[in-house]
């Protein structure tokens, strides 16, 4: 991030990362290094694995904090909702970085290294057999 990202895009991403250092803080009472593979399994899966309900109450605590804290910046906010988008990007950076390594596009993605054709009405197993293109 802080070689390729501009620097709100930086600024964002930092913020979350303290966010979920202080929803980990919150949780286990203690600094996110110190933190076992136990915890950080568990705190990632409360976000990440959280029912479509809690996911839209992290969201909306999230803008709804966002007023107060314009007016207060040094109000102590929920870090849920920062902490949450902060995991969701990091998962989502993840999965694109994945699905654009060159192993991974020749591979297992659909790859057609001289694209171009225009098949309106081809079968599944001629357009490459169900799998997501590779770009």
């Amino acid at each position: 991030m802080a070689q390729i990202a501009p620097e709100e895009r930086r600024e964002e991403f930092n913020n979350g990362a303290d966010a979920f250092a202080r929803a980990f803080d919150n949780e286990y009472d203690k600094d996110l290094g110190k933190g076992s593979k136990e915890e950080y399994e568990a705190i990632v899966a409360r976000y990440l694995k959280a029912t479509p309900e809690e996911q839209e109450r992290f969201v909306k605590r999230n803008t709804e904090t966002q007023d107060p804290m314009d007016q207060d910046p040094k109000e102590d906010l929920s870090p849920d909702g920062d902490a949450f988008s902060y995991l969701k990007n990091v998962r989502d950076l993840g999965i694109w970085a994945w699905k654009n390594t060159e192993q991974i596009g020749e591979n297992v993605l659909w790859y057609d290294p001289v694209p171009g054709q225009y098949i309106p009405c081809g079968s599944v197993e001629e357009l490459g057999n169900g799998r997501a293109m590779s770009l």
